[in-house]
């Protein structure tokens, strides 16, 4: 039996995305050494919280343009959480709603 048109288009579409966001925080393939914080709207900033959830209680706030460490990144409720840690040893380690941030490259 042939598979419907639909399903194969699904399949391609959803084999196709993860090429083209490779640049974002994935979570699913271990990513790179450090992420960026990018693409936050004027005046915003990115909050680090203590647990990967929007509720959870927030340690800090980071500007775009932040360089973090990748601690590795997991789905939960359909979000996608990175822990990271800046690269000031003495601030803390916390989650971060992945969408924001980008690979560093330098």
């Amino acid at each position: 039996m042939r598979p419907p048109l639909l399903l194969l288009t699904l399949a391609a579409v959803l084999v196709a995305v993860p090429a083209l966001a490779s640049d974002f925080a994935d979570g699913l393939k271990g990513g790179p050494d450090a992420w960026r914080v990018s693409g936050l709207g004027p005046g915003a900033t990115l909050a680090l919280r203590t647990a990967p959830a929007r509720d959870a209680a927030i340690l800090a706030r980071y500007p775009d343009g932040t360089r973090l460490a990748n601690e590795g990144c997991l789905i939960r409720k359909s979000v996608r959480w990175c822990r990271v840690s800046p690269w000031d040893a003495r601030k803390p380690s916390g989650w971060v709603i992945g969408r924001d941030l980008r690979e560093a490259t330098d």
